[in-house]
């Protein structure tokens, strides 16, 4: 009706609202007739036709529950670690065709297959964080010349969650959530790897040692010619010069704690 109405009056009209007009309506299959339109709905147009129509993405923010917003406001401040796919593995080629190795070389000095260079190569998968470390060794840089944002390289004998910054390979993969060193020339790194269902890590290997801590989730390792099923709350402690791979079997999230020897990101 008040749209009916708006387009009798017209805009112009609205605007110098009288104390009553009158309108010659036409109504089908009967005469023409004159209708009283009172001062009161003229206002009401003249309201409707200054209301700003909000859009479905407004709409939609208005709706939003508070741990919807919260969830976008992590996902916001989530850095990405890594390059895409593609630019990285183009970068990895780069570097080793300028140093002169070949991709079996590399893959033998990383602890990786050759097939699985290949496809990081191609933009076909990606490797791990520990994985991209080993890369970096053996190409005669550090991890951080594949790295858009490096991370932080503070110290601090406490890390407090609420300050833990969140870095992914990819959108949907892997995240991890790298913990300070507590002091200057520690030993020990650490990170928290968040894992979604069906995720399966690449094959590696590398010097020093591995110690897991499975926070949430189901977690299958294998380690050399052993299999490992771990819940929340097993840990698994080995050699990491053995090969080991891993892969998350329950129907949610994992997370696990890893510690290791393996130097992730140099020191300053």
């Amino acid at each position: 009706m008040l749209v009916l109405l708006y387009d009798l009056v017209g805009r112009n009209s609205i605007r110098n609202i009288p104390k009553e007009r009158r309108f010659l309506v036409a109504i089908p299959g009967r005469p023409p007739s004159q209708i009283n339109i009172p001062a009161s709905i003229l206002t009401c147009m003249d309201d409707f036709s200054r209301t700003k129509v909000s859009s479905g993405q407004e709409d939609a923010e208005d709706n939003m529950s508070s741990n919807d917003r919260e969830a976008q406001q992590k996902g916001s401040e989530r850095s990405l670690l890594f390059p895409p796919a593609v630019s990285l593995g183009r970068a990895l080629r780069q570097r080793r065709k300028e140093i002169g190795k070949t991709m079996r070389q590399v893959a033998l000095e990383a602890g990786l297959s050759e097939g699985f260079i290949s496809q990081i190569e191609r933009g076909l998968s990606t490797p791990s964080l520990i994985s991209l470390c080993n890369l970096a060794s053996s190409l005669d840089t550090s991890v951080e010349a594949f790295l858009p944002q490096a991370p932080q390289r503070s110290n601090s004998m406490v890390s407090h969650a609420s300050e833990r910054h969140s870095y992914s390979i990819e959108a949907e993969e892997r995240v991890y959530q790298l913990l300070q060193r507590g002091f200057p020339g520690a030993k020990l790194n650490s990170c928290i790897t968040h894992m979604p269902p069906g995720y399966v890590s690449d094959v590696t290997r590398h010097e020093g040692e591995d110690f897991l801590y499975v926070i949430e989730g189901e977690m299958h390792y294998e380690v050399g010619d052993r299999e490992y099923l771990l819940t929340a709350g097993d840990t698994l402690h080995f050699p990491a010069s053995l090969p080991h791979r891993a892969r998350n079997v329950g129907s949610g999230e994992a997370r696990e704690l890893w510690v290791g020897t393996t130097r992730i990101i140099p020191e300053r």
